[in-house]
């Protein structure tokens, strides 16, 4: 899982994610995309930056699974991911439940 180091948009799509400016980052992000299609570390770095917006939920679920469809590192990252979700939102349910 690698970047083109002259692949200027995935540099940019970063700082931009980092400063919290995510529709930037997108921008940037699919400008990588169209130089590098197949790379999966910018559809998950997309996904990342489409989670942070409201209602994107969705666009970022498709960049991740798309990645890990690319790159086995990340396919296990990503499964992780969705493990440690489960788990948060059993424990909300139980003390919503306990709370009651």
């Amino acid at each position: 899982m690698t970047i083109n180091e002259n692949n200027k948009s995935f540099q940019t799509g970063q700082t931009y994610h980092f400063q919290g400016h995510y529709d930037m980052a997108i921008n940037f992000y699919k400008r990588a995309l169209a130089e590098e299609p197949d790379n999966a570390l910018v559809w998950w770095e997309m996904g990342m930056s489409y989670v942070h917006i409201s209602g994107m939920g969705a666009e970022a679920k498709a960049c991740w699974e798309k990645a890990a469809s690319m790159d086995t590192y990340i396919a296990e990252m990503y499964e992780r991911k969705k493990e440690e979700s489960r788990k948060r939102n059993e424990e909300k349910a139980k003390q919503m439940e306990d709370s009651k």
